[in-house]
């Protein structure tokens, strides 16, 4: 009885865990690196989702690869100044996603319904 008490219990530890790890943010102050070494080596320091790297940059993470944040990157994405292969590759220039993410189609796909939602006032991305 004791065992599937325990059981119970922690099974209901891990799905009230779920619901916050799926509402993190990500920032470059929250992101973990894959490798110490990724730097000389060329791979990414970090491997993000399209979801945290559309949040990122909104947040205005990869303003130094030349994307703007918040409502600037909305207006670059509606007057098509900003698509989702730029948004990929200056990911891939920050370090936060590997190249070869360049020609993933699925990814890219993702990105642009991820961007897509910036512009339907979706309340997924940060405000400020």
């Amino acid at each position: 009885m004791k065992s599937k008490l325990l059981a119970g219990l922690a099974a209901l530890a891990l799905i009230a865990a779920a619901p916050a790890a799926a509402n993190a943010q990500t920032s470059p102050q929250t992101l973990q690196p894959i490798a110490s070494a990724a730097a000389t080596t060329g791979t990414p320091r970090y491997s993000l989702n399209p979801f945290q790297l559309v949040n990122l940059a909104y947040e205005g993470g990869l303003q130094a690869q030349g994307i703007r944040g918040h409502g600037q990157l909305e207006n670059d994405y509606a007057q098509h100044r900003v698509n989702a292969q730029a948004l990929v590759n200056a990911g891939i220039e920050g370090g936060y996603v590997s190249a070869s993410t360049a020609q993933d189609g699925s990814y890219l796909n993702a990105v642009r319904s991820q961007m897509r939602s910036l512009n339907s006032g979706s309340s997924h991305y940060v405000r400020s």
